[in-house]
């Protein structure tokens, strides 16, 4: 199979970041102090104008989109020569003619220096977390309009690459095998990576598989 690269897209931080304060403005534990106005509610609306200002500072929101070749035999998916997945329903999209994508997205800023730029101040960076797992949410949505419009003809099934416990389950991905996944997208990676313990750097990143039928 002949490498592609991935295809890349810079998405633009403002929309991103105006849908990740509404829907942050939303949940209980903000909506109800900001509701109650007072001294609480404005300093509350600082941290999130501070939050907001380090994101739009240091964030570089980008999606890459990498088409990845599936090799299927004795019910397991042998990605891009480089991961094995036992995915029943990967390896039947996959008879059925799917197109397997690989998918990374990240913020690309690290909370070391989201931390330095508020001044070692751990209450906004406690929201800065809040908000920027809302951006990252956002990044995510609209990566996925993004695919969706480039396969218009297709339905898309996202497959999320899980490397940690989740409600005692046992884990999907080990940290591994994630990197063995994001070196997929070689020199093209805008700098992610996964620890030992299968957290990724920058933190907001997510990775991901795609299937297109």
């Amino acid at each position: 199979m002949t490498r592609q690269g991935p295809e890349i897209a810079d998405v633009p931080l403002a929309g991103l970041l105006d849908i990740a304060g509404a829907r942050l403005r939303r949940q209980v534990r903000y909506a109800k102090p900001l509701a109650k106005g007072g001294a609480k509610a404005a300093g509350l609306e600082e941290l999130l104008r501070r939050s907001a200002g380090c994101i739009m500072a240091l964030a570089r929101p980008q999606a890459l989109f990498m088409p990845v070749g599936v090799h299927v035999a004795a019910g397991q998916s042998q990605i891009a020569d480089r991961v094995t997945l036992a995915d029943d329903a990967l390896a039947r999209d996959v008879a059925d003619g799917g197109r397997v994508i690989a998918y990374l997205l990240t913020l690309n800023y690290s909370q070391s220096s989201a931390f330095d730029w508020l001044g070692g101040d751990y209450a906004a960076h406690h929201v800065l977390s809040d908000l920027g797992n809302e951006v990252l949410f956002a990044l995510g949505r609209a990566a996925h309009r993004l695919l969706q419009a480039r396969h218009p003809n297709d339905r898309l099934r996202r497959i999320p690459v899980m490397a940690s416990d989740v409600c005692g389950l046992p884990r999907v991905w080990d940290p591994a095998r994630v990197q063995a996944l994001l070196s997929v997208f070689d020199t093209a990676n805008p700098g992610v990576s996964v620890t030992d313990t299968g957290c990724f750097q920058p933190l907001n990143s997510i990775l991901g598989l795609a299937v297109a039928r």
